[in-house]
């Protein structure tokens, strides 16, 4: 398989032998090259196993482009999750050649499984480990989408004048209130907490330390934590984004300008 995605990270794939019983359950089909077998967002209805060919799977992306997840072929197993879940499709199945698929009904499937034990087992344990996987994606997303919010609030504090470092780079302190960062950006404040010291490990932010009020002080390299929160955009998933991309990241000129022209400033986390 080429390419993966969320769960389809780990595809159910089946003997001959098992495939040659299932075949009394369900219907086999032929589809040309390019032809649509299902669509995102429907009801999972159908489970298809690919006798002959291959096929693509497919997912739109926040501009509604469908992109290439993965490849797959004979003898995987498409859809059983949506046997046991009750979901709707995650992605659109698409050949990618002339192709055959063993396709059931969901009922005829889990006919077919209380027949196999040794399949149901299987299932389940890819159920299981798919789930797993998920959650995972999830929580890195979530990890991300902090990371993003939490960096471009702090670029939003950097001073007129920074000091350069001997690489190169742009640094100066400044000073966070996490209470009033948490009521701006709507993540809790243990969070912000933990964010900072997230970039403390990624050493974007050189040295902290906190004062008796809660507020945080800490040396920052603006430049470095720039060019790290405009990667990190395309690893955040877009229905979690929030108004962040690569273009509109403050940059040093506009953060300078800005002050020099003594412009309003956004509402800040600093003293």
């Amino acid at each position: 398989m080429r390419g993966t995605h969320g769960l389809l990270e780990t595809p159910t794939i089946l003997s001959k032998t098992i495939t040659d019983f299932l075949t009394s359950y369900g219907r086999r089909k032929n589809y040309q090259d390019g032809q649509t077998i299902a669509v995102e967002g429907d009801m999972s209805r159908d489970v298809y196993i690919v006798l002959d060919g291959e096929v693509e799977i497919l997912k739109l992306d926040e501009n509604n482009n469908q992109n290439v997840i993965a490849r797959v072929g004979q003898g995987t197993i498409l859809g059983e999750m949506g046997v046991f879940l009750d979901q709707k499709r995650t992605g659109t199945i698409r050949t990618a050649t002339d192709t055959t698929m063993l396709e059931f009904s969901n009922e005829n499937f889990l006919a077919a499984l209380s027949r196999l034990p040794e399949l149901s087992q299987r299932i389940f344990k890819s159920l299981s480990t798919k789930i797993v996987k998920a959650n995972e994606t999830l929580v890195e997303q979530s990890t991300n989408q902090n990371l993003l919010t939490v960096g471009v609030a702090l670029l939003e504090l950097k001073p007129a004048v920074v000091r350069r470092t001997t690489t190169g780079g742009e640094e100066d302190t400044i000073v966070v209130h996490p209470t009033d960062m948490s009521e701006d950006t709507g993540i809790e404040r243990k969070i912000i907490r933990s964010t900072i010291e997230l970039f403390k490990q990624k050493r974007l932010i050189s040295s902290s330390s906190i004062s008796h009020d809660g507020s945080i002080s800490m040396t920052l390299n603006f430049q470095a934590l720039t060019q790290y929160l405009k990667g990190l955009v395309n690893h955040v998933s877009p229905s979690s984004r929030k108004s962040e991309t690569a273009d509109n990241i403050p940059v040093a000129s506009e953060r300078e300008n800005a002050a020099r022209n003594q412009l309003p400033s956004k509402k800040g986390y600093g003293s």
